[in-house]
């Protein structure tokens, strides 16, 4: 019955959280206990590098169904993001783990939306989580159609308490995002879906096939995992009025121009 309920509510969440456009993060929070330098199956059976070796999988697996959000435009990412979670839930590197989400009643504007998230979140660090997704938001939207947008951090947490646990976790939330006659992005008062979903490194299954995961996902660094799972910014266009209390709604590492 727990599964069953589970998949249900994890379909649930998903259907609800289909969106135009998705904009990604790729975020690391923890300890990370690698060996400087650490390459090769190393990666693998050292279970001390396996926040890299975590890094490696999550690579690979989006890049086999072409979700590579660092070069793709949001909205070309629906259908592949889709595609990329099934590769997560069918891996055999990774067990299933918590699943969390709830509708945050939102009153519009930037810290707003910071602050649920902050609030609402149920591990640690939320501070961090809730700063990445505020940092995903759009502020300026060339294509008016687009009003569904879901913001994502693909995460990976190294527990400080564990030499070698690994959590990979997709936190995200759907937003409905109004513009200006100029484009500018205005988050309305409404309800929000916020969902994350935690799986858990086999340790033991990737300490095993060390030389055949290194030959078959090869090394991805952090800092890379990163990169290849965060949406560029774009050109900045001159508009420069959006506020938020007082504010400018975005670190320019954070803003973003569709």
């Amino acid at each position: 019955m727990r599964l069953a309920k589970s998949l249900v509510v994890f379909a649930a969440a998903t259907v609800a959280l289909a969106q135009d456009a998705i904009i990604s993060r790729g975020f690391f929070v923890g300890e990370d206990t690698s060996t400087p330098g650490a390459r090769g199956p190393e990666v693998f059976r050292n279970p001390k590098n396996h926040a890299i070796a975590a890094a490696s999988l999550l690579k690979h697996a989006a890049s086999r169904v072409n979700y590579v959000p660092h070069s793709q435009l949001p909205s070309k990412t629906c259908e592949s993001y889709s595609l990329f979670q099934e590769k997560l839930r069918t891996s055999l590197a990774l067990s299933d783990g918590d699943l969390y989400w709830v509708t945050l009643k939102l009153k519009g504007g930037a810290s707003d939306l910071q602050d649920k998230i902050q609030q609402q979140y149920p591990y640690d660090n939320e501070a961090s989580i809730a700063r990445q997704l505020r940092h995903a938001l759009p502020w300026f939207i060339r294509d008016a159609t687009l009003k569904k947008w879901q913001l994502t951090v693909v995460l990976i947490r190294k527990p400080k308490d564990s030499d070698d646990r690994v959590i990979v976790e997709l936190v995200s939330i759907g937003l409905l995002l109004d513009t200006t006659r100029n484009g500018v992005v205005e988050i309305p008062e409404q309800e929000a879906i916020f969902v994350t979903k935690q799986y858990e490194m086999k340790t033991n299954f990737v300490v095993e096939r060390a030389d055949r995961l290194f030959d078959v996902v090869g090394v991805t660094s952090l800092n890379k995992f990163g990169l290849y799972f965060t949406s560029p910014p774009a050109q900045f266009p001159n508009i420069r009025d959006w506020y938020d209390n007082g504010k400018p709604l975005h670190d320019d590492e954070g803003c973003f121009d569709f």
